[in-house]
């Protein structure tokens, strides 16, 4: 009984060390271009799948949030790539993604 304890024990503190290791950093909050981050997520994925990707942002308009600028790729790597991998293999894809402003608020659709 005094092992079955031990490796509990053992299992839980490992669970917690993960836990810790697991754990996203602290993220870093600075202005970040919209249009930017968008397009670098696009080029990345219009080499690499046969689905038409289009990115209509607004003319003549940067639109900046503040955000960490990392985290902000990686929501849009994200959902690129879960919009490729919800189409049929045996259909053509397109996927639109358009920003825009209202009201002060940027609106990725």
């Amino acid at each position: 009984m005094f092992t079955l304890i031990e490796q509990i024990d053992s299992l839980s503190s490992i669970a917690s060390e993960f836990s810790q290791f697991a754990r996203m950093p602290e993220g870093r909050t600075e202005l970040v271009n919209l249009n930017e981050r968008i397009n670098q997520s696009v080029e990345l994925f219009r080499d690499t799948t046969t689905t038409k990707i289009t990115f209509v942002e607004p003319a003549g308009l940067t639109v900046n949030i503040i955000a960490d600028n990392e985290r902000m790729l990686q929501v849009f790597n994200n959902l690129i790539k879960n919009a490729i991998q919800a189409i049929p293999k045996k259909q053509k894809g397109k996927i639109n993604i358009s920003l825009r402003c209202m009201k002060g608020r940027a609106i990725v659709e």
